[in-house]
């Protein structure tokens, strides 16, 4: 249904995706709409064929951003520097890029999607993480700056790899950190 609705648009904004849903009785569709098409604002959906993108440019931007496997999305700030295109970059044009798979380097891990946010991590396709649940038990393992659940959602949360201080499975992340920790240290 989702498929079909990305298919016979070219472009289409937030808005007419809400009411397709609110029509259908169905919940937005996120990753069928995302494989389909590229969000490149807040607001617009355009299909991946319409977009153009120097690879090798931005994916060489992406390497001065990431010195190991990851880096939290929130860390871009500025887009001055990446290269022109057929629209203006935003945070939505660097997930889509990343989630679609149009980089060579990196992919995007990440929670979910949200309606009017991003949010995740740019990992090097080669790192090795199975999902986004391992990636964040590595960030909590590589760091001092948490020592309970709370403290450990507020430092995911400060560093931008998480938008709200709750994610389901943090009681076994932080015992996997917390048993790497003790592994590098012994």
């Amino acid at each position: 249904m989702y498929r079909e609705f990305c298919e016979e648009h070219a472009k289409f904004i937030f808005d007419d995706l809400q009411e397709f849903a609110k029509e259908t009785n169905t919940q937005i569709h996120w990753e069928t709409v995302r494989e389909l098409m590229v969000r490149v604002s807040e607001k617009e959906f355009w299909q991946k064929n319409l977009l153009h993108f120097n690879i090798p440019s931005v994916d060489g931007l992406l390497e001065q951003y990431c010195q190991n496997a990851y880096f939290p999305l929130a860390q871009v700030r500025s887009f001055l520097h990446f290269p022109a295109m057929e629209v203006q970059w935003t945070p939505f044009l660097l997930e889509s890029y990343l989630y679609v798979g149009f980089s060579k380097i990196f992919t995007l891990l990440h929670a979910r999607f949200l309606d009017n946010d991003c949010t995740g991590a740019i990992v090097r396709i080669d790192a090795g993480f199975a999902d986004y649940t391992a990636l964040l038990v590595d960030v909590l393992a590589h760091s001092k700056d948490w020592v309970n659940r709370e403290s450990a959602l507020n430092f995911l949360v400060n560093e931008g790899y998480l938008k709200r201080r709750r994610y389901e499975k943090l009681d076994d992340m932080m015992k996997q950190a917390r048993f790497i920790q003790e592994k590098k240290n012994n």
